[in-house]
């Protein structure tokens, strides 16, 4: 999965907020919350294609260049098994992946980046903040201008993270 447009993540990116909305509205963990899940599950929208909650910075990631190969939402939303305790997106760099975008995005949303084995792991405490990282990430590769950077930040941990990822 690789190569997604900006135009298509957009509202990849909508769709998942208005999941996330009736999902926090049903308490997130509940029987209810569950029902959700799987009543949106047949609508035929990529969303569906990945946990509640990661599909936006999955697909995010895929219009920076990069291919995200696994992720999970760690079990806090609805009452499935996960392979995971944390929400997380695997990822491998690309070529042409925008390393300051999706790094300047990270630290902006507050979403840590760790090396795993040849790729990136991408995580976070708060799965909502994987939404926040889509939404910035989008508009980093959009042009949107912030009115700082975030070059005095650890953006070298991050690129350098990025740079020793297998690219594709």
């Amino acid at each position: 999965m690789s190569g997604w447009s900006l135009k298509d993540v957009y509202l990849i990116a909508h769709q998942e907020q208005e999941l996330l909305d009736q999902l926090s509205e049903a308490q997130w963990n509940t029987d209810e919350a569950s029902a959700i899940i799987e009543d949106y599950m047949p609508d035929g929208s990529e969303v569906v294609w990945f946990d509640p909650g990661v599909a936006g910075a999955s697909f995010a990631l895929s219009a920076a260049g990069a291919t995200p190969i696994s992720s999970c939402n760690g079990g806090t939303i609805g009452q499935g098994s996960h392979s995971s305790d944390t929400p997380n997106i695997l990822l491998v760099a690309g070529h042409r992946m925008d390393d300051a975008g999706v790094g300047d995005s990270l630290l902006l949303a507050e979403v840590g980046i760790v090396p795993n084995g040849e790729f990136a792991e991408i995580f976070t405490e708060d799965i909502l903040k994987f939404h926040k990282f889509a939404v910035q990430l989008l508009n980093e590769l959009d042009g949107y201008i912030r009115p700082w950077t975030a070059k005095d930040l650890p953006l070298e941990y991050v690129r350098f993270i990025l740079n020793h990822s297998l690219h594709v």
